[in-house]
């Protein structure tokens, strides 16, 4: 895949967008901050936004404009993603304790579980995390090397006390986003 197409293809798909698409992202982390001060609400709360994050993120692909409300879409499909994101902790974990390296990896191999949950209503849990395997498997690579392409975003993030996230956030999102998308064509 052609990563700095994928890139290329997410900062013009997020143009005239950034301010609603941080402020969404803003309004997640504060309710996914304060949900974690309560023992287990993040395990539930957190899956829930992800899930609304990707349904987000692939309307605006479509041409769909973002807005506020649509931070709860997740909620409207909380069984499938609440088990989604606990399986994939369990197995993330569960790999971690065989050696950190392997949890790594197959963090990486789960990353798609969420957008193929908002792409398809009718998949289980289990079923969307075995398909981001399978499509992950021989890409797994790409997308660690997608992550640190944005090294340098994080370095400013860093120097300008996190106020370079308001366009980077919505920039990484929309480029995780495409490469789901682009190799979703390739499996095809």
């Amino acid at each position: 895949m052609d990563r700095k197409k994928i890139k290329l293809e997410a900062k013009s798909i997020i143009h005239g967008n950034v301010g609603i698409l941080f402020l969404c992202a803003l309004l997640v982390s504060v309710m996914a901050g304060v949900a974690s001060s309560i023992p287990l609400a993040s395990f539930i709360v957190v899956p829930c936004f992800s899930l609304s994050t990707a349904i987000i993120y692939l309307n605006l692909f479509k041409k769909r404009e973002p807005e506020i409300e649509n931070i709860f879409w997740g909620f409207k499909d909380f069984e499938r993603a609440v088990i989604a994101g606990l399986l994939m902790y369990l197995y993330t974990f569960l790999w971690t304790l065989l050696f950190i390296i392997p949890g790594i990896i197959k963090s990486y191999a789960y990353s798609l579980t969420q957008f193929i949950l908002a792409e398809d209503p009718k998949i289980s849990s289990q079923d969307a995390i075995k398909k981001s395997e399978e499509m992950m498997m021989g890409h797994k690579w790409e997308m660690f090397v997608l992550d640190l392409s944005f090294i340098g975003w994080h370095l400013l993030g860093c120097i300008t006390f996190g106020l370079i996230y308001i366009y980077a956030g919505p920039y990484m999102n929309a480029a995780k986003t495409n490469f789901y998308l682009n190799l979703k064509k390739i499996e095809k």
